[in-house]
Parts: C-alpha cells; sequence; structure tokens
C-alpha cells in the first residue's frame, strides 16, 4: 500500500456505516491529516461500536529509527477497543541502480541476498524496541515487506521471499510467541492470467507458505485503491467520475477478488495459514492535487463490501483508518 502527500478534502471524507469493516491498518504519522478531532471521532466510535476489531500499527518509526513516542501514546489509549494490534516491523527502502521495470525491492532487491539480511537485521531491531516499550502488551506482529504475488511465478521471486519471511518470521516468533500478518497484493488482473499461470502461482504460493509456518494471518490487497483515480477539486469531488485503469465496472473488480481469493485459499491448504481474508483499500489518487490519495466514496466502498460478503470473502484489516469516519454526514 503506498502512498503520497494527503490534502484535506474534507467534502471526501465519508461515513461507511453500512459495510462490514471494522478493523483497520492506521499510519500514526498521518494520523492527523483530517485534524485532530476526526482521527477522535473514528476511533471513539470503534470504542463504541460491538464487534470484532483490529489494528495494525504502522510507520511508527522515526527516520533515525527510534519509535515516535509521541504519536503512539496518543492512540495507546484505544488499544483497549481492539481484539487483536498487530505493530509494523518496518523495512528498508531499496535504491534503484537502473530504470529497468525488475528493478524495484520486489524484484531486485528480494533476490539481493545482502539486502535481505540487512532487513531481516533491522526489522528485528525495531521488534525489539517495541517490546521494550510494551512489555505487558497483548500484541502481534505485522511484516511490512510487502510483495507483488504476480511475481511468484519466478521461482527466484518465490525463494528469495520464502528465505526472508522464513528466517524473519521465526526470529520475531522467539522475541514475542504471538500471531504474525502479512499483506500482500496482486498486481496483474486474475482474467489476464492463463491456467499454467494460475497453476504455478498456487503452487509456488503454497510452498511459501507451507515453509513460513510462523505467518498465520494473511489479509491480500484488492488493490482497487492504488488503482483507481478521479481528478477534482475540492468544490467538484462528489460530481467527478472514478476510474480503474484495469476494469471497467464495480462487477469485475469484486470478480478480481474473488479470484485472487480462490488462489489463496488453495494455496494455504495444509499451511498455519488460519485467517485469510481481504484488505479492502479505502482510498483513491486523485491526480489533479499532485497524486494524493483521498478517500474512496461510501457508496462504492459499501458496494464492493456487499459483493465480498456475498461471494463469502471475508473482510479483514483495512487500509487504512482515517479514511473512515463512522459518522454520518
Amino acid at each position: 500500500m503506498k502512498y503520497s502527500l494527503f490534502i484535506p478534502l474534507s467534502l471526501l471524507v465519508c461515513s461507511y456505516a453500512n459495510a462490514e469493516i471494522s478493523s483497520f491498518f492506521l499510519d500514526v504519522k498521518q494520523m492527523d491529516r483530517y485534524g485532530e478531532k476526526n482521527r477522535l471521532d473514528t476511533l471513539n466510535n470503534i470504542c463504541q461500536n460491538k464487534g470484532n476489531h483490529n489494528l495494525v500499527i504502522i510507520n511508527e518509526f522515526n527516520s533515525d529509527g527510534t519509535l515516535n513516542e509521541k504519536l503512539l501514546n496518543q492512540v495507546q489509549p484505544y488499544y483497549k477497543c481492539f481484539d487483536n494490534i498487530f505493530f509494523s516491523v518496518d523495512s528498508k527502502k531499496w535504491n534503484r541502480n537502473s530504470n529497468d521495470w525488475k528493478d524495484t525491492k520486489y524484484y531486485n532487491a528480494i533476490i539481493d541476498q545482502n539486502f535481505v539480511n540487512d532487513n531481516i537485521k533491522y526489522a528485528l531491531k525495531n521488534a525489539q524496541n517495541i517490546k521494550k516499550k510494551y512489555p505487558n502488551l497483548d500484541f502481534n506482529w505485522y511484516i511490512s515487506y510487502e510483495a507483488n504475488l504476480n511475481y511468484f511465478a519466478d521461482d527466484r521471486i518465490k525463494d528469495g521471499y520464502k528465505y526472508y519471511l522464513k528466517n524473519l518470521s521465526e526470529s520475531l516468533y522467539k522475541t514475542k510467541k504471538t500471531q504474525i500478518l502479512w499483506s500482500p497484493a496482486f498486481w496483474m488482473p486474475y482474467n489476464k492470467l492463463s491456467d499454467n499461470q494460475k497453476n504455478k502461482l498456487t503452487n509456488n504460493l503454497n510452498d511459501l507458505f507451507k515453509n513460513t509456518p510462523k505467518i498465520t494471518w494473511l489479509h491480500f490487497q484488492d488493490f482497487l485503491g492504488q488503482t483507481s483515480s478521479i481528478s477534482c477539486t475540492a468544490s467538484s469531488c462528489l460530481n467527478s467520475s472514478i476510474k480503474n485503469r484495469n476494469f471497467s465496472s464495480e462487477s469485475d473488480e469484486c470478480s478480481n477478488t474473488k479470484g485472487n481469493y480462490s488462489i489463496l485459499r488453495n494455496s494455504i491448504k495444509n499451511t498455519n495459514i488460519k485467517d485469510l481474508k481481504v484488505n479492502m483499500e479505502l482510498f483513491m489518487l486523485n491526480k489533479n492535487s499532485n497524486n494524493s490519495y483521498v478517500p474512496t466514496p461510501k457508496e462504492i466502498i459499501n458496494e464492493r463490501a456487499q459483493c465480498y460478503l456475498d461471494n463469502n470473502i471475508p473482510i479483514g484489516i483495512s487500509f487504512e483508518m482515517l479514511y473512515w469516519k463512522n459518522v454520518n454526514q
């Protein structure tokens, strides 16, 4: 899940009261971008609502590797409102060496043994700092190094992630014996995959999860926020049309998530993954505002959520909380 500078388009901070979404990622560094009141209202509404609530804290580290105590302390009083809390163990930035499409964190980087080992050490240092701050808190781990799961048709990519995830998850489990969450995505539309590609992905992902038994929660991104866009100003957003670069209709979007869910459901057979759900992306790109991300209107989120529920696709921890406002406008 990627985003750049956010803009406070208050007209697009929507209520999602009808959607079956109750668990969220929270970027603590961005948590007051719509104002402190919005953050407090959202957290208080979650606390008042019944049901299962999970929270993933991300970007809790300063640039020097220390915890951002000030921001974490603002959220800590609300930890009691969540059934499960996950803390992110961050990963390092990959510095590109070329303009080749493979020269990314999710391709060249993951097969660079030095980079991978440095990231394992970096993440474990993060974990020690989190454990030191919360010695008595019942919390879980979130591995923030994401993946394009379509790349896993390449055995080198699969093996690179297998090495990274196996070593990191086992070390995290030794640090604190608890649940470990991962949230990757499929970047290529399901309907563009051949049957051979689907079978290859299923087999390679099954091999990955069999060899990373400490990862027990898998909430894959629906990838619909990163591929959806709008061009508008604050005064015209509500009347602007939203486009998705991969799909022409909400039905096609839902079918894509359904197909990807079927790949993962087959991939986790005979593994320790016990919690497979979809991470709904609650944002979209505003091309008219320096490529900023803004909340997706509630009608679209509700339609996606209903389609997932109709197709027995459970909705998991979604990205992210501050695109969400449980107060009717």
